[in-house]
């Protein structure tokens, strides 16, 4: 009996690890497009900053902390739950890689012992044979 190896999609781990990047790319690119959009409103004020440009873009930047502490800790959420799911597959995996080696292992030793029996006379045969069953 040959070994196979064993195959096991990691698909569910790719597709966890894409929408991580994903949100984690898009926050990147949100901070730059408001940066930059914040930098051409300043622009367009002449003398000091005004109170109520003051009152509005703290709050924006309260909130942009929050989001970035909820993705980052979706994301901690998101590798612990890829980690479980790696441990688990090399568990699995070593596990019936040990099972199919002692399977094999099993069938070679009594195949050759059955072949030695069948080689012995038919007296000893059933001899051997009231042995085992009894």
């Amino acid at each position: 009996m040959r070994l196979k190896p064993i195959e096991k999609s990691n698909t569910g781990i790719k597709v966890r690890l894409a929408i991580v990047t994903f949100f984690i790319v898009g926050g990147i690119i949100f901070n730059f497009v408001w940066m930059s959009r914040k930098n051409t409103d300043n622009k367009k004020v002449l003398g000091n900053e005004s109170e109520r440009e003051k009152i509005t873009v703290t709050p924006m930047k309260e909130k942009i902390g929050e989001w970035v502490d909820g993705a980052v800790g979706k994301t901690e959420e998101v590798a612990g739950s890829v980690l479980g799911d790696l441990t688990q597959t090399v568990i699995d995996t070593a596990t019936q890689s040990a099972q199919k080696a002692t399977d094999f292992v099993f069938d070679s030793a009594v195949s050759n012992v059955v072949k030695q029996v069948e080689k012995l006379p038919e007296s000893q045969q059933e001899e051997i044979k009231k042995e085992i069953c009894e």
